[in-house]
């Protein structure tokens, strides 16, 4: 064989291993796409407890295409949402802790002028629950806290070292949007949505970081709802922006229909964390003050009937 066939052939078993080996990156086999696609199914439901066996597949699948940029930016924006939505749940866990916080207060308050010592020991029953649920509630809170803290540090940690140093496309300017939009530089987060425009128009994905910017930056509720429709009109299995929805009706202060939403989301993804958090609060806080309620007038029953 002369020189050149041999200096041929020795280019083309390079190109071959480099291709088989993954270090092209970007082509992923039949099995690994199905595996990734499996993945972003996953992360599509919006549901946290499939995000760990979710982000397993992303680090094996990165350590096999170390230049695949989808798999990173899958992989932060993963993380990013999960602690953006924990921060979001954490809202309505407060708001929970602060009713039945309230309500411990004015029961302890009624404890004092109970008189009988049968309806005194039902009082001190409820004072004793509701302290109980109070200590829970801290402990969730604090979780809750630190989850969203680390899930937001790691998916920043990937925006910074693997894809900030890469060549860009509409999906990492996507991810680079909503990493801005949630450490509340709107600037950077618009610039990058304009890259996102330019280069795919029909984003859905811009759509909804848009919404989210005008909920939780401009408390302009019906502009973010009529943002999360758009998304919704172009992508129905979009779980995300329904749940957002959901939570700028409720601070639009529509609760009936930021209920109605979460009871969706809920259908649609069961094991939803944030429309279980907000559908408990609600659910708690309207039994609690029901028997709040009750429990005074029977009080006040006694009292009146106290010679």
């Amino acid at each position: 064989m002369k020189k050149h066939e041999w200096k041929a052939c020795w280019v083309l078993f390079t190109v071959l291993a480099l291709i088989l080996t993954g270090c092209f990156g970007n082509k992923m086999t039949e099995p690994d796409q199905e595996l990734f696609n499996h993945a972003t199914s996953l992360v599509r439901s919006d549901d946290k407890s499939n995000y760990e066996s979710a982000e397993g597949v992303f680090v094996e699948l990165e350590e096999r295409y170390p230049k695949n940029l989808e798999l990173p930016c899958w992989h932060s924006q993963m993380l990013l949402a999960w602690g953006d939505s924990l921060r979001q749940e954490l809202q309505y866990i407060t708001k929970r802790r602060d009713g039945i916080q309230k309500m411990l207060t004015e029961a302890q308050t009624d404890l004092k002028q109970v008189k009988d010592w049968k309806d005194k020991a039902k009082a001190q029953e409820k004072v004793i629950k509701m302290q109980d649920q109070l200590r829970e509630i801290d402990k969730i809170v604090d979780k809750w806290t630190d989850d969203s803290a680390n899930a937001i540090q790691k998916g920043e940690d990937i925006v910074l070292s693997k894809i900030l140093s890469r060549d860009l496309s509409h999906m990492s300017w996507r991810v680079l949007a909503d990493f801005y939009r949630i450490k509340g530089d709107r600037q950077s987060a618009e610039e990058n949505l304009i890259l996102v425009d330019v280069n795919n128009p029909e984003s859905v994905g811009a759509r909804f970081i848009r919404g989210a910017i005008a909920m939780d930056m401009d408390k302009d509720y019906d502009k973010a709802i009529a943002y999360f429709d758009e998304a919704l009109g172009m992508d129905a299995d979009f779980i995300k922006a329904k749940y957002y929805k959901g939570l700028a009706f409720d601070k639009k202060g529509d609760h009936d229909a930021a209920k109605a939403v979460m009871v969706e989301v809920l259908t649609e993804s069961p094991g939803h964390l944030g429309a279980k958090t907000y559908l408990e609060m609600t659910d708690y806080l309207t039994e609690a003050q029901k028997q709040m309620k009750e429990f005074k007038d029977e009080q006040i029953v006694a009292m009146e009937e106290i010679p």
